[in-house]
């Protein structure tokens, strides 16, 4: 590729420098440079998505950025609850999902046991309350402050609110899958540990096709996650990544890698366990990524 840049950056500054003496360059003589070389073949042209496509696409993106927010909101209600020394991780481990965020309704609104009992409407919760009443009734009392209360309560509307909305994206979502033409390649797509059909649908459409990369370093060049590669005197080094690309693909891929380290079946893992024994931080999952 070199080899074919550097002849086109030569022929721009020639080209460049011969119009300077006449007439100063504008945007228009660019475009029309552009055009010619596009024309000529020395560069392709863009591949971007429209229609159905562009949609599902936006809607992927717009369901990763409500799951952040639901992670958000998430470490707020931790924040509240460990800061009047109550672990709701560790008391709400082995409990329903439902009966979690009862408890944590109730806890917000300053309510008792009592409370909770009220709004406990099926069999299936009320048989799961009644074996923890002491433990419920020791988590309950005393009740938060009304600063503490009132954000527990904002934060627990953001997380249900956007639930919601995701969940109604993921319907729409599985309902493409299901009907679209790229359900071989998503398949594909799926073998990978820790990708599910949404994230490779996403995927699929951010990389807007992967054929038209010739190899899959460029692939990997054109999401970022590559290392910066330094020569000077004969000495290569290696240093973060170029995080130039797809920002969308960059964020995917990092959290596939952190889904593919629960699966026991995933090849990589042993070769994680090894980076992790000599890297800290975040630099082992996004070399898995």
């Amino acid at each position: 590729h070199r080899d074919l840049h550097y002849p086109l950056r030569r022929q721009r500054q020639m080209c460049i420098r011969d119009r300077l003496k006449t007439r100063p360059k504008t945007d228009v003589q660019d475009a029309v440079w552009i055009a010619r070389c596009l024309r000529a073949g020395f560069i392709q042209p863009s591949n971007i998505t429209f229609g159905k496509a562009a949609e599902i696409k936006s809607l992927c993106r717009l369901r990763t950025r409500l799951v952040e927010e639901i992670k958000v909101f998430k470490n707020q209600i931790q924040t509240v609850i460990e800061e009047f020394q109550r672990k709701l991780l560790a008391f709400t481990s082995g409990m329903n999902t439902h009966l979690a965020l009862h408890v944590l309704t109730v806890l917000a609104s300053q309510g008792t046991y009592q409370d909770l009992q009220s709004q406990v409407s099926t069999p299936r919760l009320k048989r799961a309350v009644v074996p923890k009443q002491a433990e419920l009734e020791q988590f309950l009392t005393p009740s938060l402050p009304l600063e503490a209360a009132l954000t527990l309560n904002a934060s627990l509307r953001g997380v249900l609110d956007r639930s919601q909305v995701c969940y109604q994206i993921e319907v729409q979502l599985a309902t493409y899958i299901q009907d679209s033409p790229l359900r071989e390649n998503l398949a594909f797509l799926i073998t990978i540990p820790g990708m599910s059909g949404i994230s490779a649908l996403q995927l699929y459409l951010e990389l807007r096709g992967i054929d038209r990369f010739p190899s899959k370093c460029q692939v990997v060049a054109w999401s970022g996650l590559c290392p910066q590669v330094k020569s000077s005197g004969g000495i290569t080094t290696r240093g973060h990544i170029t995080k130039r690309g797809n920002k969308h693909v960059q964020r995917l891929l990092y959290q596939v890698a952190i889904a593919s380290l629960a699966c026991k079946t995933n090849p990589l893992r042993w070769w994680y366990e090894n980076l992790r024994r000599r890297k800290s931080g975040k630099v082992d999952l996004v070399a898995l990524a």
